[in-house]
């Protein structure tokens, strides 16, 4: 396998209350017994949604996001462990648990250590780690408007078996390894290659307007399948946040698609989310994705708006609508979605109980 590059970007810090604010005071975000540091974190978002989709018409109600987790330190030593809601019957089988019921999964379950010297950070993690690029944006501020499109279209699992590993200098630079099976969390390892994965992450302060100026760049080089496909990955962001504001740009190159060898994805997302007045905000999120083969391909453009009310800093309402637009040529590509024309309106709350890592 060829070693990974990855490049210098910049990442955003939490602090911007427009993205995933930081715990009321009166939270408890931390318990400790026996010596034990417990922090529990979690996060819900439900919907409601009237669509259209390629003409048709329909509404549901939705559990778009469900999960929760806790993290536990014990002097040097850590772990981590979170499970989400999934449906059981995945996408093309039409028998799971009990019909289609939601049922709960392990997403992350690892352990490691942290150490310090000075402003120099270090630590690492085995078992079901989550993917560096995921984990470095755990604010990500469009989740209410769904996941990352990388997530989205598969072409980064969220977690997956292996072991991580991160040096960090202060807040202004830090580098996360990861070396998996490559497989994700819904597959053992299925071929004798591993993957390999890089992010470099740092943030600089802006003097002119204030606010904080940051990015990532993510490189992977990896095999999925019995049969060693392809798996590689180039992705970076930028983004610059203060108090009231945030706004940033991210996009990433794939070679190799599900199980594909001989696709390419191409993905790109800008968002900007915005205070208006005390509690009242503006949401917005333009993405494009691109799937092509040696013959066929597959473009999507997807504009979301959204107002939201937020209840709490952690807490939010949101009236949203949803365009998604696409065209294909050539026969559907094998792992990628089909392209449609969709058209919906929603009602989102979210909440989150945020941990610390």
């Amino acid at each position: 396998m060829r070693p990974v590059v990855a490049a210098l970007a910049l990442a955003a810090t939490t602090t911007a209350a427009a993205a995933d604010p930081p715990p009321p005071v009166t939270a408890v975000t931390s318990v400790t017994s026996a010596g034990i540091d417990a922090r529990p974190r979690g996060e819900l978002i439900a919907a409601g949604l009237v669509e259209s989709i390629d003409g048709v018409g329909g509404s549901r109600f939705e559990l778009t996001r469900a999960e929760a987790g806790v993290d536990l330190a014990l002097g040097a030593a850590r772990s981590s462990v979170t499970i989400e809601a999934v449906r059981s019957a995945g996408p093309g089988s039409a028998v799971g648990v009990d019909g289609n019921s939601l049922v709960a999964r392990w997403k992350h379950a690892a352990v490691g250590g942290r150490w310090r010297r000075g402003r120099i950070a270090g630590g690492f993690d085995l078992g079901l780690v989550a993917d560096p690029w995921v984990a470095t944006a755990p604010d990500y501020p469009m989740r209410t408007l769904g996941p990352t499109q990388a997530e989205a279209l598969g072409l980064i699992a969220p977690s997956d078996l292996g072991i991580t590993g991160q040096v960090a200098l202060g807040d202004d630079l830090a580098v996360h390894l990861m070396v998996a099976n490559g497989e994700g969390l819904t597959q053992r390892e299925r071929n004798r290659g591993k993957t390999t994965t890089a992010v470099i992450v740092g943030q600089v302060p802006v003097a002119l307007g204030g606010g904080v100026l940051g990015g990532r760049l993510y490189g992977r080089d990896g095999s999925v399948g019995p049969g060693a496909v392809r798996s590689h990955r180039l992705g970076g962001a930028l983004t610059w946040r203060r108090a009231e504001a945030a706004v940033g740009v991210d996009g990433l190159r794939a070679w190799g698609v599900a199980e594909r060898s001989d696709a390419e994805a191409t993905v790109v997302t800008g968002w900007a989310d915005v205070t208006v007045w005390r509690q009242l905000g503006l949401t917005t999120r333009l993405d494009r994705a691109a799937i092509t083969g040696p013959a066929d391909a597959v473009v999507t453009w997807r504009g979301q708006g959204a107002v939201w009310w937020a209840l709490a800093p952690t807490a939010r309402v949101a009236v949203a609508v949803s365009l998604e637009r696409a065209r294909a040529t050539g026969a559907p590509i094998p792992g990628a979605a089909a392209a449609t024309d969709a058209t919906q309106a929603l009602v989102l709350v979210q909440g989150a109980l945020p941990g610390v890592h």
